[in-house]
């Protein structure tokens, strides 16, 4: 080590006097360029003398060619400089990573040394901790064993007892049921039922009580605040009399609505025949209103489109399809009755109304206003062969404008026959009852000879059937009737719509929270004790009685 730094010392000293050498050389040629150039100055100032004008300008020349010399030697020696200052700079940088690469090698020779003593030792150690590892795993093996007959042990004890406590809950679930059956023979279990249904049924009819109060304190605030106090009596008094009639239908609905949520609804469909009639009955009333549908569903199915379409047809069409209307309709029903003479009325406006009227009018313009002037005297006799009317089967028109008049004195007369199937049957009260209100239908009718007069006479009639579009809409159709809507199934049933049949219940569930209640009493599960109880069943051979076949079709409830 201190051979070496020795050598490093030696070189350094070297070094610096070179440094030194090259700095002298440089400042003695610096001053052999200073001579020169006061020569050459002390030259071009004799030339001047000598010369004139021309002399003087040569010399400027002169003189600039030797700055620029001069300047271009100045950069030679700052280059030469820098030269040698970077190969200083490298020489010393060389010598000191060899110094570096020196002392790393000495120490990692020391470093690997030492690694090799610890390893030696550590080998030792090693041989050791594998003589204990040997006896170790030995003494796990036999853990092993010992744990596997544990667990087998363990789950032969949790398999006995699983299958004792099944035992257990069968022998358990067999007293209880035959307990059960005991109970329900007995009268206690009928009083049991009895006091709880009549419970029910007072909680309901207070809930029902206090919810027709609070209708009735509304009624007071809302009339208040309706009628203003400074209007003449007459419009006070007539405000009155429409809030009043308004309010009737208001509360009959909430009732409505609590009751078929409280009041357990249930509804009786009647079976009908099979044929080939009732087949396509039910087809076409599902078709036009299916209880399962919206207005959107309804315009994308192209039957419905189909029919809709066909109802618009004014000549003969029209009156043939509700002539198939009213056969295939439910004419049992207060709504569809009722519905049937509002929806005839109003394609009646349109058709005869509107569209007979347009096409009255365009014949009528073209009969007069195309008439050339030389065919004037004959332009009334022209108009009475081909007017509005004039070409037309006669008989044809007046078969059709008496069928209009038969199908809604038909419906009229069957209204006080019809009943409200909209309507469910609750189990708690009676049936709900609602007012029905009819109205007398006025229909002229005018028979002519001429087919001019019998055209204006259906295009009169057709617009006349304006006020029935008024009663299309839901809030106005209850004022003309108190029924509820109904709708048709796939079967042709006329049941309520969809968002009314959702609540309605079978009536086989009322018993049977009775029998969920006497099983939370007694505390066991009800599967348990329904399987026990058919099994006793079976051994008694004791078989349910059937229903009778009118009974299941009164207790029979809509499937949606």
């Amino acid at each position: 080590m201190s051979e070496n730094k020795e050598n490093k010392e030696e070189n350094s000293q070297d070094q610096q006097q070179k440094y030194f050498q090259f700095e002298d050389e440089d400042e003695q040629g610096q001053d052999k360029d200073h001579a020169q150039a006061q020569n050459n100055q002390e030259q071009n100032a004799k030339i001047q003398k000598k010369t004139g004008f021309f002399g003087k300008m040569k010399q400027k020349v002169s003189n600039i060619k030797n700055q620029f010399q001069s300047k271009q030697n100045e950069k030679k020696q700052l280059k030469e400089q820098k030269t040698q200052e970077l190969q200083y700079q490298n020489k010393s940088q060389q010598q000191q990573l060899n110094d570096i690469s020196q002392n790393s090698k000495e120490n990692s020779d020391n470093l690997f040394k030492n690694q090799e003593q610890q390893l030696e030792q550590q080998s030792y150690s090693y041989n050791e901790v594998i003589e204990i590892d040997v006896s170790a795993d030995q003494n796990i093996n036999i853990n092993k064993k010992n744990k596997s007959k544990f667990k087998d042990f363990k789950q032969y004890v949790s398999e006995k007892v699983s299958n004792s406590k099944q035992q257990l809950k069968q022998n358990f679930a067999v007293q209880k049921a035959k307990a059960i059956q005991k109970f329900k023979a007995t009268s206690a279990y009928n009083k049991y039922k009895q006091k709880r249904r009549n419970f029910s049924i007072y909680l309901k009819s207070k809930q029902e009580e206090v919810v027709l109060k609070g209708l009735a304190v509304l009624k007071k605030k809302i009339s208040k605040k309706i009628v203003d106090p400074h209007l003449y009596k007459p419009l006070q008094n007539f405000a009155n009399d429409v809030f009043e009639e308004n309010w009737v239908s208001i509360v009959e609905e909430v009732q409505f609505q609590f009751r078929l949520r409280q009041m357990e609804p249930y509804l009786e469909i009647e079976d009908q025949p099979q044929n080939c009639f009732t087949r396509f009955a039910a087809w076409f009333n599902y078709q036009l209103y299916p209880n399962d549908m919206g207005i959107g569903k309804k315009l994308r199915n192209w039957r419905y489109l189909l029919l809709q379409f066909i109802s618009v047809i004014p000549y003969g069409v029209q009156s043939f399809y509700f002539f198939i209307y009213i056969l295939c309709m439910d004419k049992k029903d207060e709504y569809q009755l009722t519905y049937f003479i509002v929806n005839f009325k109003k394609m009646q406006f349109i058709t005869q109304g509107i569209c007979l009227g347009i096409y009255g009018y365009i014949d009528f313009q073209m009969c007069v206003a195309l008439a050339t002037r030389s065919e004037e005297p004959l332009v009334y006799q022209q108009c009475l062969q081909n007017g509005p009317g004039a070409n037309q089967n006669i008989k044809l028109m007046i078969i059709t404008y008496l069928l209009n008049l038969i199908f809604v004195w038909v419906c009229c007369i069957l209204l006080p026959f019809s009943k409200k199937k909209g309507l469910p049957k609750f189990k708690v009260l009676e049936d709900m009852k609602g007012k029905v209100i009819t109205q007398e239908l006025d229909d002229n009718e005018n028979s002519q000879s001429s087919g001019m007069h019998l055209f204006f006479s259906k295009w009169i009639y057709g617009m006349l059937s304006f006020p029935f579009i008024i009663f299309n809409i839901p809030i106005f159709l209850n004022v003309l009737t108190r029924s509820r809507p109904t709708c048709y199934d796939k079967k042709g049933n006329c049941v309520p719509p969809k968002t009314d049949v959702m609540y309605f219940q079978p009536e086989s569930n009322y018993d049977d929270e009775y029998d969920e209640q006497i099983n939370d009493i007694f505390g066991v599960d009800d599967d348990l004790i329904d399987n026990q109880i058919e099994e006793i069943n079976k051994e008694n051979n004791i078989q349910k009685v059937p229903q009778s076949q009118d009974k299941k079709n009164n207790n029979q409830l809509l499937q949606v």
